[in-house]
């Protein structure tokens, strides 16, 4: 308790919070994007056309370089696309991805 009166006395402690907000920050959203990323590999592998592992590669790559996180979710769990414009755009990627992957 007395190193957080003596950092708040100092004037670091503005400094100090914002270092850490940043830290976990860049933590959470790579661990955020890792396990997504490898949900909708494994996702793919278990697809009904039987892709191989390099295609499945390539279409995780292809779609987490043109979606978000977020959007990427709404993939594996439709029910959480509301607007058309969010649908057709995921729509779209998905099958740029496939062709740009030799599918």
């Amino acid at each position: 308790m007395n190193f957080l009166k003596n950092l708040y006395r100092s004037g670091k402690l503005p400094r100090w919070l914002i270092f850490l907000s940043i830290i976990m920050f860049i933590v959470v959203y790579l661990s955020f994007r890792e396990t997504t990323q490898a949900k909708f590999y494994n996702g793919c592998l278990q697809g009904d056309s039987r892709p191989t592992p390099a295609q499945c590669q390539c279409l995780t790559d292809y779609v987490f370089e043109h979606l978000d996180g977020i959007q990427v979710i709404a993939i594996m769990e439709p029910k959480r696309i509301r607007k058309q414009d969010d649908m057709e755009r995921i729509q779209q990627v998905l099958r740029a991805g496939t062709e740009a992957c030799g599918w």
